[in-house]
């Protein structure tokens, strides 16, 4: 899931649980824009980095050191088999 999907996603979410007045209901919504929210902050980043900023202002966005936020959101290479 990318940006706009996952902003529209959560969008929905939120909605859905205002509405839900059940607690396991809603504890399965807030799970839903958890998944939906790391998407979109994976999204986010790889944006930011296309625009040109660094690892040490990604870091200081989330209130991580540079080399933290290079774990968390770089890309994982791909496997070749």
């Amino acid at each position: 899931m990318r940006g706009r999907k996952a902003e529209k996603l959560i969008a929905k979410t939120l909605a859905d649980l205002a509405r839900d007045a059940r607690a396991l209901e809603r504890l399965a919504l807030a799970r839903v824009i958890s998944a939906a929210a790391a998407d979109l902050e994976h999204a986010l980043v790889s944006e930011a980095r296309a625009d040109g900023a660094t690892w040490t202002q990604i870091g200081e966005a989330f209130g991580m050191t540079k080399q933290a936020a290079q774990q968390r959101f770089r890309p994982k290479p791909r496997k070749s088999h």
